[in-house]
This record gives C-alpha cells, structure tokens and sequence, in this order.
C-alpha cells in the first residue's frame, strides 16, 4: 500500500501520506477507516418538466459544509431527456446526458440559468440541507421539492421526479477532479495548506491527556500548539486510530470558550482528521513542546510550631552519606574539647581566688 495506489483512488495526497504514514502501509487497516467513512455527500438527482422546457439536474450536497458543493444541469427543448431515469446511477445520468447532448437538444443558457436557480436561493439551500440529514425521511424530502422546485422555476405546474445517493467526501473529490471543474474548498483543504478548524472528515473520539504538575492550562494555550491526547475505541473509526494506548499528539485547531469557564477544544490528529473535547480552563493538560512552564521554589512546611521552613536550595545533596558521617564525627569531637578546656580555665580562677582569699587572711 502506497501514496500513489491510495491517490489513485480519489484520496487527496496529504491525506493519503498521512495514512499511509499513521498506519504503517497496513491496507486493512486504512481501507477499513475510508470503508467506515459517513457517506456525508448526498447526491440528488432530480428531474423536472414545466410548460416549454424539461431538464435533469445533479445537485451535490455536503451535509458536514452545509452547502450545495455543485449543480451540473441540462435543460431541453425536447422531452426525450424525461425519458431517462432517476433511479440509474448518477455516473451513469451524467454520461448519457453528456454523450447525447445534441441529439437531447440541450441548452447551454438554459442549463446555466437553472444551475443559478438552484444554488442562489439561500432558502432553498439552507432547507435543502435539512431534509437531506439522515434523521429525515423520503416523505419529508418529497414535499419540500415537491413544494418548493415550482417556486423557483415559477411555474406551478412544474412536475418534479427525484432520487438520492449518497457518497463520501473521497469520491465526490476524485468526480470534480476528473471531470476538471473547480474542486469546492470544503474538499480543496484536504489537497495542502492550513487546515480550517470546522473542515473534518471524521469526527475521532478523543480526550485530553492531564498533566498536574507540569502541564499547561488552555488558557495559556494558541492555536497551533501541540498537546498529548488519548484516542478513545468508542466508534469504528477511531478504534482504528486507538494505537497501543491510545496515547498520540495532535495540534490545536480551535478554542471556543463556553460558559462555567470551560472551552471547547479541537484537536487535529492529521489532515481532515480531528476530534474535540471540553476541558476547565484552569486544568493543566500535557504538551509536546514549545511552552514554558513557570518554575517556582519549593518550600517544604512542617507541622511544628516551632521548626522553621527550610527552602531546598539549602540541602546539598551531592554530599555522600560517609562524607556526611564524617562531618558530624568531626563535630562531636570539637565539641568534647571546648568542653574540657572550659573545666581547666574555671578551676585555674577558682584557685586564683582561694589562694588570694588565704594571703588576706594570714596578714589579718
């Protein structure tokens, strides 16, 4: 498994390098991390006839970006092109519509014209959006076209037909590659550069890895600083991220401060590959490098009233135990001699005034 098999198959090249490099050339495991992708592209094919004009038009919609990516329209004088049908394969639309162009009667203006329609209404988008969520239904999708498509056009007898796929984020870059039309930047940030905070591939489980005494809080923390976290096996994707301990660096990509003094953190662990966690901003967390720890002198405090503090500069630990054994010896002994020179001199001035006392008292 190498660089050029995986961008051959649609996967951006710094994605590529960084899978291939996380997991070591494993080919099961890096297939099964793009096999277990969330299919967040959806593909709508719809097709749609009013008064003068017919037309099929294939809407790609990024539910993680939140927006229409591209809208490739054909619109027909003829009503041949409502022959062909919108449960074939998108791929398969597309290449029918582009090799019978001509004889389908296709309008270029028309078709740019509808392709304006369908992405300039920010309304539409932004309800399209929704619908296309996976908590939604086939009905809910239906009656929003259904509804809304004939306002658009405006004409309310626009008769709408319409299917879905879905695709992840990996084939819908390697379809705008090949077919050579600009690549929108949602997808355009896994080719190289910095990375923006909200862009994500996948979501990994992660949380952070504490460190008391020598860490850093986030809230003396950037953007761009590297921090030790732990991948968690909650999902099929990050199990596969979960290496030994789980434990590897990432890089800050975004701080949100919330309320109750917390913040929102997220953590690139490689291209398109992030995951978050809420963290105290007073808690420390263990960096890679880069910050500099505020050192502070170490008092050490006794329970005794009377015994002083002692700071650790004072102790000299690079005296051995036998050097230590022999300085108190020393000291012992210094002590017995002042002590026996301190009898001699008090019992030499004692007998200085006892014999002075005698010679005073013969003469009297």
């Amino acid at each position: 498994m190498d660089v050029k098999e995986l961008v051959a198959r649609g996967i951006p090249e710094r994605v590529a390098n960084f899978l291939v490099s996380y997991f070591g050339g494993d080919y099961e495991k890096i297939y099964s991390v793009l096999n277990s992708l969330k299919k967040d592209v959806v593909v709508l094919k719809l097709k749609f006839s009013f008064s003068l004009y017919s037309g099929f038009a294939i809407v790609f919609v990024n539910l993680r970006s939140k927006k229409v990516e591209l809208v490739k329209s054909f619109v027909s004088h003829s009503t041949e092109i409502t022959k062909i049908s919108v449960e074939s394969q998108w791929r398969e639309i597309l290449e029918k519509l582009s090799s019978e162009y001509k004889s389908l009667q296709i309008d270029p203006d028309l078709s740019a014209k509808a392709e304006i329609v369908l992405t300039s209404d920010a309304k539409f988008v932004q309800t399209l959006v929704k619908v296309m969520s996976e908590d939604r239904t086939y009905l809910d999708v239906k009656r929003f076209l259904y509804t809304y498509i004939p306002v658009i056009f405006g004409d309310e007898n626009t008769i709408v037909r319409f299917a879905i796929e879905r695709m992840d984020v990996f084939q819908f870059y390697k379809f705008a590659r090949d077919i050579g039309v600009e690549i929108p930047s949602a997808v355009k940030l896994a080719e190289g550069g910095e990375m923006l905070s909200e862009f994500s591939l996948y979501d990994i489980a992660i949380q952070p890895v504490l460190s008391p005494i020598d860490g850093v809080s986030i809230n003396s923390l950037n953007v761009g600083d590297e921090i030790f976290i732990k991948v968690l096996d909650t999902d099929e994707v990050s199990r596969w991220f979960a290496r030994g301990d789980g434990i590897t660096s990432g890089r800050i990509t975004l701080i949100n401060r919330l309320d109750n003094d917390r913040s929102l953190v997220t953590v690139e662990i490689g291209p398109g590959f992030s995951g978050n966690f809420v963290v105290k901003n007073d808690v420390k967390l263990k960096v890679t490098k880069g910050k500099d720890i505020p050192k502070q002198k170490m008092v050490y405090s006794h329970t005794t009233a009377v015994q002083p503090k002692i700071e650790s500069e004072s102790y000299d630990s690079t005296f051995s135990s036998e050097e230590r054994e022999l300085g108190n010896k020393v000291s012992t002994e210094k002590v017995k001699g002042s002590s026996f020179i301190f009898w001699v001199v008090n019992l030499l001035i004692l007998g200085v005034g006892v014999a002075l006392v005698l010679i005073i008292l013969l003469f009297l």
